[in-house]
């Protein structure tokens, strides 16, 4: 695998090269840099499988990097974990925060591979135990707004934060997650029916769980569900 590293700092550079040969072994082709100029030179010059890239670069923006990737899956090694919205908005792989993990920057490292083997599945930056993780967007059942944030629970019943707003992640996401009301969005491949009743319409999980659709949105959501299992269908 032919990586490009981007880091600063000589130390956590040294570091870094060592964790990815551990995981890779000699199938790892590396490439270091230590600032944005040269590494968006090399972007133009070389094909990379992946990118590596820490955002502060002597004070220059790691960013700059990431609008240069093109195609080109990017990992964001980073202590600014804060910025993980930002770097999904940029649609990064994976964001391994620092100080590196071995087993998370494997795990991103293992992201990278399977990317070789066809397209990248949407995904989402969230927060966990106080740092970014990466979330299949097929492991999203719903979302739930929460004050300034966006809750969202998975398939194995983790309730994980998002930074964004509804909104935000309503023009992001793939088509199959729905807006049923102002407080919530659903994945409708993991929705069974809609219930009526007295007190209003529900969109039926197929886990149970009922999930409120607004009066307004209720034709769009049947459509979306209709939609979607006429495509399970073939």
């Amino acid at each position: 695998m032919r990586l490009l590293l981007v880091e600063d700092e000589a130390s956590a550079m040294r570091r870094l090269m060592r964790l990815v040969r551990e995981h890779l072994g000699g199938g790892a082709l590396l490439t270091c840099v230590n600032d944005v100029a040269t590494a968006i030179e090399q972007l133009g010059t070389t094909s990379f499988d992946g990118v590596l890239l820490d955002l502060n670069l002597s004070g220059n923006n790691g960013f700059d990097v990431m609008r240069a990737v093109g195609e080109t899956p990017c990992v964001v090694v980073s202590a600014y974990a804060d910025r993980s919205l930002e770097a999904f908005d940029h649609a990064v792989l994976d964001f391994v925060p620092k100080p590196i993990v071995p087993a998370r920057l494997a795990q991103a490292l293992d992201r990278l591979a399977t990317t070789r083997d066809g397209p990248r599945r949407p995904s989402l930056i969230v927060r966990s135990a106080g740092r970014a993780e990466i979330v299949d967007c097929e492991h999203v059942v719903r979302i739930q707004g929460a004050d300034d944030y966006a809750e969202l629970v998975t398939i194995d019943d983790r309730h994980l934060l998002h930074d964004g707003s509804l909104t935000f992640l309503e023009q992001r996401l793939p088509p199959h997650f729905v807006r049923t009301h102002r407080s919530h969005i659903v994945n409708v491949i993991h929705a069974s029916a809609i219930v009526r009743e007295e007190a209003g319409a529900s969109i039926k999980l197929v886990s149970g769980h009922l999930v409120p659709v607004s009066r307004r949105r209720l034709h769009d959501v049947e459509r979306r569900l209709l939609m979607e299992r006429r495509i399970s269908q073939f």
